[in-house]
C-alpha cells in the first residue's frame, strides 16, 4: 500500500474538461483505458421504453472508456428529455446488460488500465459509476495480471434508493484492501442475477481518489493541464503557437473520410464517432475544442487562454459534489 499527498472522491467527477486521454488521467482521476474482452450481449441501453440497444463492438468499446460522460447536463438522470418529447439530451454511451433468461445471464467485460490503480491506505481505490433496476446484482473482480483474478466486492442494487432506480446515476466504490502488492491493471465486472428489474449499465471505471500535484510535471500527468497548454511549461505562449501551427488543418474524424480512415488500420478498429476518439484516448492533442477537426476554432481558444499559468498552486482544481451520488450498494 502506499501514502500520497491525494483528495479523496466521494462523489462523481461531472462536467469534465478532457486532455488527450493517452495520459491515463483526466483532472486527476485514472479511468480505464480499453476493453480487452466482454461477453456478446453487452449492449448500451437504447431509448427508455424501448426494449434493447445496440449491442458493443470494438468500434464502441469507448462507451465505458475514459471519464464520465453520459449525463450531459450534469442532473444525475441519465435520460433527461430533450424538450420535444423525441429524444433525451444525455449520450447513451453507456455499456452493460439488460433482460432476463439464460440467453442474457453471465454477461461480463473486462477493462485495462494503462497506469494500474494503487491501493491507497484507509480509503476507497475504485470508483464505478452506474445505473441499475432495483434488483440486479454484480460481482467486481481486481487484477494485477489478467490472469489471476479476486473479487473485490458486489454491487447490489436497492428498492429504496440508489443504485436501484434505472436512469439515476451513482458511484460505488471499492477498497482494494491489501489484497494486492502491485497495481491494479485489469478490472471485471459480472452479471450475478438476470431476472427483471436486473439491468445494470456503467458511464464510466477509474480511481476512487484525486491526485493533487505537487510539481508542474505532475499537473501535466494527472490531467491538470490547461487545454492549450501544448509545449508541458504550465503556461500558454509561442512555445505552444508554434506547436499548434503544425497541426493546423489536421483532422481525425472517424465519420469524415477526408480525415484518413487508413490511419486506423493498425489499430483494427475506428471508434463510432469523434466523441468516442477522446474517450478513447485519441484526440488530436491540438485539437482544443474536441471536434476532430484543428483550425481557426482551436486558435481561439488557444487566443483566450493566451499567457496563462497554472503551475503548482494554482491549477485549476475544482471537485463538486453531486446530489445524486451514493456510495450505497458496496459491499465489501
Amino acid at each position: 500500500m502506499k501514502s500520497r499527498k491525494i483528495l479523496v472522491l466521494f462523489a462523481v467527477l461531472i462536467a469534465v474538461n478532457q486532455t488527450n486521454l493517452r495520459a491515463a488521467y483526466v483532472r486527476g482521476q485514472n479511468w480505464a483505458d480499453r476493453v480487452i474482452e466482454h461477453t456478446a450481449r453487452i449492449q448500451r441501453f437504447g431509448k427508455p421504453g424501448c426494449s434493447g440497444g445496440q449491442f458493443m463492438d470494438p468500434n464502441t468499446h469507448w462507451w465505458i472508456l475514459g471519464p464520465p460522460d453520459c449525463d450531459v447536463n450534469n442532473d444525475g438522470y441519465a435520460w433527461t428529455p430533450d424538450g420535444t418529447g423525441e429524444g433525451i439530451i444525455d449520450r447513451d454511451s453507456v455499456a452493460g446488460w439488460k433482460g432476463a433468461g439464460d440467453l442474457n445471464k453471465d454477461q461480463e467485460l473486462v477493462v485495462v488500465f494503462d497506469i494500474g490503480l494503487e491501493d491507497y491506505e484507509e480509503i476507497d481505490d475504485l470508483v464505478i459509476r452506474l445505473y441499475s433496476g432495483y434488483k440486479a446484482k454484480a460481482s467486481v473482480w481486481a487484477s494485477v495480471d489478467g490472469n489471476d483474478f479476486t473479487q473485490i466486492g458486489e454491487i447490489i442494487g436497492r428498492d429504496d434508493g440508489l443504485p436501484g432506480i434505472p436512469g439515476w446515476l451513482c458511484d460505488v466504490t471499492f477498497d482494494f484492501s491489501n489484497r494486492f502488492d502491485q497495481p491494479v491493471q485489469y478490472l471485471k465486472v459480472h452479471r450475478e442475477s438476470n431476472a427483471p428489474d436486473t439491468g445494470m449499465f456503467f458511464d464510466a471505471i477509474g480511481s476512487a481518489v484525486v491526485m493533487e500535484p505537487s510539481s508542474c510535471e505532475q499537473v501535466h500527468d494527472y490531467g491538470w493541464r490547461l487545454d492549450s497548454d501544448l509545449f508541458p511549461d504550465c503556461r500558454t505562449n509561442f512555445y505552444d503557437y508554434a506547436l499548434f501551427a503544425e497541426d493546423c488543418a489536421q483532422c481525425n474524424d472517424p465519420e469524415d473520410p477526408m480525415c484518413g480512415a487508413t490511419d486506423f488500420d493498425a489499430l483494427g478498429y475506428r471508434p463510432s464517432c469523434c466523441h468516442g476518439m477522446w474517450q478513447s484516448g485519441l484526440g488530436l492533442v491540438a485539437d482544443l475544442d474536441h471536434d476532430c477537426y484543428v483550425n481557426c476554432n482551436d486558435l481561439y481558444v488557444l487566443a483566450t487562454q493566451w499567457l496563462q499559468e497554472n503551475e503548482l498552486g494554482i491549477y485549476p482544481c475544482s471537485i463538486e459534489e453531486h446530489d445524486h451520488a451514493s456510495q450505497a450498494g458496496a459491499r465489501p
